[in-house]
């Protein structure tokens, strides 16, 4: 299980390159602060990570822009207006409820800046009507 939410913590690591907080992480993975610690041990030895009094870090190449050239098809929204439109169109085509943590793992952002978007998108929608 730990090996499944390291490769989780690594992936928003390499998609979202701001520094990430030991908190936001823990929420983010659903694991304690030491345990997000502990994953970073072990991505630092394996990875180019690195950690300072603002949090954790990918500092390697642009994995978004890997993502995308090996997913054509499969997009990434990477700016506000495409992720506006991608939420929206998600929220219309699944009946079921979307997991916040979930959608943004898929769409490789973090959770207060996904909270944004469907804030942008709820302007979006009440402009159109």
């Amino acid at each position: 299980m730990s090996e499944k939410k390291e490769r989780k913590m690594l992936n928003l690591l390499k998609s979202d390159t701001d520094w990430h907080s030991v908190q936001e992480l823990s929420i983010f993975l659903d694991v304690s602060d030491r345990t997000v610690k502990k994953y970073y041990k072990t991505l630092a030895e394996n990875q180019t990570v690195i950690s300072s009094k603002y949090g954790y870090k990918y500092n390697g190449p642009s994995y978004r822009k890997i993502i995308n050239e090996s997913n054509d098809d499969e997009k990434i929204p990477n700016t506000k207006q495409e992720r506006i439109f991608y939420v929206l169109n998600k929220l219309i085509s699944v009946s079921s409820p979307i997991n916040i943590y979930d959608l943004s793992a898929e769409i490789f952002t973090s959770e207060s800046n996904l909270k944004l978007v469907f804030g942008d998108a709820e302007n979006y929608v009440k402009n159109l009507t």
